[in-house]
């Protein structure tokens, strides 16, 4: 009868009439009907079992170096920097922006050159307590601070594979890009996307021929690009950024639509791969 009280309480059952019936059963015992009432107990028990916190016996291994939380028996969590993939998940106002907030200050104070993307303006409160930290938001316009040009940062497949999976250009477009790329930039190295706008645009095709439906396709995707709120990002006529990779920055992406943030992210976290590689540096 105890062990089943406690189980019981232990798995959030709380049942008067249970209760009452356990403790009668204390004074006079009766195997048959403890029985029949374990019977009926634990369905829910094992219901209960699938839904108890994932922190409530912590193991060694949750205690990492940029902690965050407190589990229920009082242990530290963390994560630590050489985990490559962390999912935080949980329902609106349960503090996963919080959550993320502590992760990047706690790489902060130890050190580490990290990047965060948000969707919201309230993460600005970071930059006024660190002054190291860029801030970029596309939808400032001119007034956003950074300045990329792609075509320097990646290289021309990864470039057009990026381009091509976020806008869907029509099929076969992507040799023709990779040739005007390739023609652009032994012409000019340092050419940006808009330089690549405006030198294919130039290019003369046949009347409804592939090429020209190629060169529309293209045209129409980067045109709604540069006309976004990432037009500024990319105009490099008074420079660009040339190492990105070793800032700490905030970017936030809540003012692009779905297929420019996949377009905006991916370029900026293959560029940093990229990087990485080169120099043997981490920004996590």
């Amino acid at each position: 009868t105890t062990e089943l009280l406690d189980t019981l309480k232990r798995h959030g059952i709380q049942n008067p009439l249970a209760y009452r019936m356990l403790l009668s059963l204390t004074v006079d015992p009766d195997p048959d009907m403890l029985q029949n009432f374990w019977d009926a107990v634990m369905p829910a028990v094992n219901f209960n079992k699938c839904f108890t916190s994932p922190l409530a016996k912590p193991t060694p291994k949750v205690n990492g170096e940029h902690r965050f939380a407190i589990s229920e028996n009082a242990l530290p969590v963390g994560l630590n920097s050489a985990e490559v993939h962390t999912l935080i998940v949980g329902a609106s106002d349960t503090g996963k922006t919080i959550c993320q907030e502590l992760i990047f200050l706690s790489a902060l104070r130890k050190g580490h050159t990290v990047w965060m993307f948000v969707r919201a303006d309230d993460v600005t409160r970071i930059t006024r307590v660190y002054r190291d930290i860029l801030y970029v938001n596309p939808a400032a316009g001119n007034e956003c601070e950074l300045r990329l040009n792609l075509l320097r940062v990646l290289s021309k497949e990864v470039f057009i594979t990026l381009f091509r999976d976020s806008f869907t250009v029509a099929d076969g477009s992507e040799g023709y890009l990779l040739q005007a790329l390739g023609e652009l930039q032994q012409r000019n190295p340092d050419a940006n996307v808009c330089d690549m706008y405006h030198f294919i645009k130039a290019r003369k095709h046949t009347l409804r021929s592939r090429e020209q439906g190629y060169q529309d396709s293209i045209l129409n995707r980067t045109a709604g690009v540069l006309s976004s709120p990432l037009g500024a990002v990319f105009d490099c006529a008074r420079g660009h950024e040339e190492d990105i990779q070793s800032r700490n920055v905030i970017f936030n992406i809540g003012q692009l639509t779905v297929a420019q943030q996949r377009f905006f992210t991916g370029a900026l976290i293959n560029a940093l791969y990229a990087a990485n590689i080169v120099s043997g540096r981490c920004t996590y």
